[in-house]
């Protein structure tokens, strides 16, 4: 879900030997390396994916992905950004120091898809309790109705609860099955929690800007509230990226209407520079804006899309599906993702914490702790 193991296949070829005839049989026979001999079948793969064909009930299969997705752009920062690497700034000498795709490659510093993952979750979060604080009559009943829980928020403590807990958290002391999104917030169904993994990938975003990129040397001192001068010992430095660009690529199967009503206001406001990434956002570091952005939505069949998209007459195609492109920030996408918005606005306000079942056992004595009987003295 962070975008490790992200790969592609290249030059996938399918070879074959003839042995029709019996000189054919002995030069395979003779040879030591008889693969070397072999003779690539064009057009092989997509012949067989021509053969394949979806099921028609596919839509209620588990696990079947109909459809997905995709979104590319480019992540453009107006000024200084740090993403902070401990062994880069050890190595350097620098207090802060950017993450590089590899050791000592400076050509290629990268943001990690996992630090990209927590802007992005963190913003769509701000957006749901904004909307849920509209449609509670209090404290309590906003509690009850927020459709994003605080993954920081955990205990152990069966008879503790705490503001905004974690799914995981209630859920584990619960004892509830995780084998649907029941009893899991908007952002846990969405972004993933780590019972349920997650349907959406947000990937390392590799450096797209000029070469070799710019770095900006930065000397920075705290201050001493008492005396207005600076603080002994508090003086620190930053080897920061200037202005670098990065190439940004989401990724979910099977979105919901909700969902993409949700991550278009999501990329809305990183389209419009409201979102920092990386260290030391407080300082003004890593503002970024979104350009030249698109959405590419692949489907199996029609019934597939998205509501409110249409199967264009020429569509695209991917291995097994085709697909439909829009251009992101246009009249086009805002038309078609306006339905998509209002979808989530009405799932968000009508979002309801449901009651988690009691724990009736636990796995070694069979019986809750509040259940043992207390002896006296606290024992």
């Amino acid at each position: 879900a962070r975008g490790l193991g992200a790969f592609s296949l290249d030059n996938l070829q399918f070879k074959e030997f003839a042995l029709d005839t019996a000189e054919q049989v002995l030069a395979y026979l003779k040879s030591d390396e008889p693969w070397k001999k072999t003779q690539p079948q064009a057009g092989w793969l997509q012949r067989k994916i021509n053969l394949l064909s979806p099921t028609p009930d596919h839509q209620n299969i588990p696990g079947v992905t109909g459809g997905w997705v995709e979104i590319r752009g480019t992540l453009q920062a107006e000024g200084p950004l740090l993403t902070n690497d401990a062994l880069v700034s050890g190595m350097t000498g620098f207090d802060h120091a950017p993450l590089l795709a590899q050791v000592g490659d400076w050509q290629h510093p990268v943001l990690t898809g996992a630090g990209l993952r927590g802007v992005l979750r963190s913003h769509a979060e701000r957006i749901a309790r904004t909307i849920a604080s509209y449609n509670a009559t209090g404290k309590d009943d906003f509690l009850l109705k927020c459709p994003a829980c605080d993954p920081n928020a955990r205990t152990t403590q069966k008879d503790k609860h705490l503001v905004l807990e974690s799914c995981d958290s209630l859920l584990r002391k619960s004892g509830a099955a995780d084998d649907t999104n029941d009893h899991l917030c908007l952002a846990c169904r969405l972004f993933g929690s780590t019972r349920r993994g997650s349907r959406l990938i947000v990937e390392d975003a590799p450096y797209a800007g000029e070469q070799p990129p710019k770095l900006k040397m930065l000397d920075f001192l705290a201050i001493d509230r008492f005396t207005g001068g600076g603080k002994d010992g508090a003086k620190f430095d930053a080897l920061a990226l200037w202005k670098p660009a990065f190439e940004l690529r989401i990724y979910l199967e099977n979105p919901e209407e909700w969902e993409l009503g949700w991550l278009a206001l999501v990329l809305r406001d990183l389209e419009e520079g409201w979102l920092s990434v990386g260290f030391g956002a407080a300082k003004g570091f890593g503002q970024v804006k979104l350009q030249d952005w698109r959405a590419t939505f692949g489907y199996l069949t029609p019934e597939d899309l998205p509501a409110g998209l249409d199967e264009p007459d020429t569509p695209g195609e991917s291995g097994i599906f085709k697909t439909v492109q829009f251009q992101g920030g246009t009249e086009e996408w805002r038309a078609v993702a306006e339905e998509w918005v209002k979808k989530f606005d009405k799932q968000a306000r009508e979002f309801k914490r449901k009651e988690l079942p009691a724990l009736r056992q636990d796995s070694y004595f069979g019986k809750v702790d509040t259940l043992y009987p207390v002896l006296k003295g606290g024992a």
